[in-house]
């Protein structure tokens, strides 16, 4: 006997997809605009972020001590269409030149973003109007300390911003935190590791905790906080990192993905095997033990660097990088992006495809040979989604894709599954939630958003048999919404309309 509960299942032809193909991915968008451009435009770390269906991009230029600004962009089509590059630049302090730009949404749609401005101040900056104006609102760094900083990254929860970057030469040398609680009007600091610099990433998982790594030259380092950034536990030594400048890449910039309440995934690229691989390391219980380093990329040839990885909301795992058949890599490398999609939140992989509908040449500019030091992926409940620079118009320009999550319904066999769930119908205002279950269990109900945020606890607790959940006193986006139902090692997504 089937039920007929509606739910959601991923995309299985990644399976059969030849080496070089790019399906599912969208054919690629261009981001960003050079026309009129009398010399070579190198945009370089690109960051971007989603909100209600619409992605912001921004990115910085290697010529930024020629070109006082940085390209901002945004699309209202899902990337289909984007405005051309906005040249963004705070005159208000009159900033000569950006780096390493992040950016970020707020719950209420607010863009943040931090930038570095010269070697020696990290900035936030507020915008609520999709961009279109840009509020200085706060020094996110410590001008007093006398350091150059590097190399920020920023996780935005609950409204709480929280900030990790390395400094050095100052009287607070060492890895670096920042947290603020009034949308960036002030941030609190402090030093997390004053003993050695590096390059960081921060997360944070369901439960609030606070996740940080950075990568010396020669480590890779791993802590976490319970209360926000207030203390962290002590420094933990997780692996040894060797990597080797190249042209195309110059820093072992790592990426850490949390999901759930203990699921961590971390990848960098090492040239430990003599050419640039993509590493990973995995933990399902919070950072206390840890799994690799192994290699992700199932290629090994040639070089792989700038990865990025990344959960969606249902536990997937989807990681990106840079890809040459070349070694040693040279300024004539024909490149492309890859990627690798793991279904078990990274304990395997399918075999990778291509992002990039085309290879290309990097284009370098005044002796630069690097293509930035990171790009980035992100997902919602719908899509995995890509921002990337590349070098086939003749200029280092942003370009877009994404492929999507989900394919159909499916009709689980709710006797062999430990939890059935029978879904509200919002449509006809039904908003009864009951969860069955063949014995006793622990069960924990969430709902989120189409954008993956997850918006409420519903239930969390021991059902022994059945459990009705009313609805009608929650105030639910008007829009798709997912339910994921977790108990123990069973997890499901179910999709509903709220209307």
């Amino acid at each position: 006997m089937r039920g007929l509960t509606l739910g959601i299942f991923f995309l299985t032809n990644f399976l059969v997809m030849p080496v070089w193909g790019d399906s599912p991915f969208i054919p690629n968008v261009k981001v960003s605009d050079d026309s009129g451009a009398t010399r070579i435009i190198n945009q370089g770390e690109s960051c971007f972020t989603l909100y209600d269906g619409n992605i912001y991009a921004i990115c910085n230029l290697a010529e930024r001590s020629v070109v006082a600004m940085i390209p901002f962009a945004y699309s209202f089509t899902g990337g289909l269409t984007w405005e051309p590059n906005i040249p963004w630049q705070d005159t208000t302090v009159g900033i000569g030149w950006h780096s390493d730009p992040v950016i970020m949404t707020d719950e209420s749609g607010g863009i943040h973003m931090h930038i570095q401005y010269s070697t020696y101040v990290i900035r936030h900056y507020l915008s609520q109007d999709s961009g279109q104006s840009w509020i200085d609102t706060s020094i996110v760094s410590d001008l007093g300390t006398g350091g150059d900083v590097d190399k920020s990254w920023a996780v935005l929860k609950n409204g709480i911003i929280y900030v990790t970057w390395q400094e050095f030469g100052g009287s607070s040398s060492g890895i670096r935190f920042a947290r603020s609680t009034d949308n960036g009007a002030s941030f609190q600091r402090l030093t997390v590791d004053s003993s050695t610099t590096g390059l960081t990433c921060i997360d944070m998982d369901d439960a609030g905790v606070l996740y940080l790594i950075y990568i010396t030259w020669s480590s890779l380092y791993f802590r976490k906080s319970y209360n926000g950034g207030d203390t962290w536990t002590p420094r933990e030594y997780i692996s040894d990192v060797q990597y080797q400048t190249g042209v195309g890449d110059r820093a072992p910039v790592p990426s850490l993905a949390a999901y759930g309440d203990s699921i961590l995934f971390i990848v960098w690229a090492d040239s430990r095997s003599g050419n640039w691989d993509i590493l990973g390391m995995r933990s399902v219980d919070g950072g206390n033990t840890w799994t690799g380093p192994f290699v992700v990329n199932d290629s090994t040839s040639g070089g792989q660097c700038k990865p990025w990885a990344v959960f969606d909301p249902y536990g997937g795992l989807h990681v990106q990088w840079y890809h040459t058949p070349d070694w040693p890599t040279t300024t004539s490398s024909i490149w492309s992006v890859r990627y690798q999609y793991s279904s078990d939140s990274g304990l395997t992989f399918e075999p990778s495809i291509r992002i990039t509908d085309t290879t290309f040449q990097a284009h370098y500019y005044n002796d630069s040979t690097f293509m930035g030091d990171y790009h980035i992926n992100r997902a919602d409940s719908n899509y995995i989604y890509s921002i990337w620079t590349d070098g086939r118009d003749g200029n280092m320009n942003l370009y877009f894709s994404k492929a999507p999550l989900l394919s159909g319904i499916e009709e689980p066999d709710v006797y062999l599954s430990p939890v059935s769930v029978s879904l509200p119908s919002f449509i006809t205002r039904k908003d009864i939630l009951k969860i069955s279950t063949t014995h006793p269990r622990d069960v924990e109900v969430s709902v989120y958003d189409i954008c993956g945020r997850q918006i409420l606890t519903l239930y969390s607790g021991r059902v022994t048999k059945s459990k009705t959940i009313s609805l009608s006193d929650y105030r639910f986006p008007q829009a798709v919404i997912f339910f994921r139902v977790k108990s123990g090692t069973f997890c499901r997504i179910y999709k509903s309309i709220h209307l």
